[in-house]
């Protein structure tokens, strides 16, 4: 325990959820620093770590529900997005993308790890369905070819149909110019789907295939997440949450994407090191 008088009158907590352990570091009412490492994974005693962790801070008992009165601040890293992109257990998603450019993503550009392989084995898709949009927009915004939406209509449908809810919307120069794109993402909302990301809002920026890959990622990804910090939420009510984004920065729950959280983890690590060792600086002066 360390105490640098650091009050605040309620708890504070700053917690790391790996996929083995979570590790949680406390700062109680009179300032005084705890620590506890659990197991991520423990059905049997409990659902979720991070609430489990801080229950047992609190003395919480697990019937009944915590009370945020007595917490500040909540923290929190995680490598929810990481595993779940490691061991492909993401959202089931469909990719839309312009007429013509159905292989784009899944070709990608000349990067090889191997350069004189005479085989090339291309990496399995994140989307498992692409579905060819009969749309253009010049790289200046002139439409060119003009969205057939009742093509369109009949391809979401045949989407839905098949079971996906999640869909990546990524079409040709929309990173400039998204009018067509945000006028799929209103289409497929109306038909039914439940999480649709285009890449505009994603990541607007130049090159269609950098630009897809992480809209495939962030529908891949978020789903799950917002799933995750749902429950930590209902939870924790009433209660500022915030977490680790692989840029090193925090953010609340309804900005916390997949795209944004591969790296969370990992991203909250190397700040804990630094923050740490101008920690024992300080206690050494």
């Amino acid at each position: 325990m360390i105490n640098l008088k650091y009050k605040n009158n309620k708890w504070d907590f700053w917690i790391d959820r790996g996929g083995t352990f979570t590790d949680i570091i406390a700062i109680d009412p009179n300032g005084i620093f705890h620590t506890k490492k659990i197991l991520s994974h423990n059905p049997s005693f409990y659902k979720d770590s991070i609430i489990e962790g801080i229950r047992q801070f609190l003395k919480t008992k697990t019937n009944k529900n915590i009370c945020s009165n007595l917490i500040n601040e909540v923290r929190i890293g995680t490598t929810v997005a990481t595993n779940t992109l490691l061991t492909n257990t993401g959202e089931k998603i469909c990719l839309f993308i312009t007429k013509g450019l159905k292989d784009s993503l899944k070709i990608g550009d000349q990067s090889r790890p191997d350069i004189f392989a005479r085989k090339i084995i291309l990496n399995k898709t994140l989307y498992d369905a692409a579905y060819e949009i009969s749309e253009r927009l010049s790289n200046t915004g002139k439409v060119l070819v003009k969205i057939d939406i009742k093509k369109t209509k009949v391809l979401m449908k045949k989407a839905l149909n098949r079971g996906y809810k999640s869909a990546a919307i990524v079409l040709i120069h929309a990173w400039k110019h998204p009018r067509h794109e945000k006028t799929l993402k209103k289409l497929a909302i109306e038909l039914g789907f439940k999480n649709v990301y285009i890449s505009y809002e994603t990541a607007p920026l130049i090159g269609l295939n950098g630009r897809g890959d992480t809209t495939v990622v962030n529908a891949y990804l978020t789903p799950k997440l917002n799933k995750y910090t749902k429950n930590i939420s209902l939870n924790i009510k009433n209660t500022k949450i915030l977490y680790m984004q692989s840029s090193g920065g925090l953010t609340s729950s309804n900005n916390f994407n997949g795209k944004d959280a591969v790296l969370s983890g990992p991203a909250g690590g190397v700040i804990a090191a630094v923050e740490n060792n101008i920690l024992y600086k300080k206690i050494e002066e």
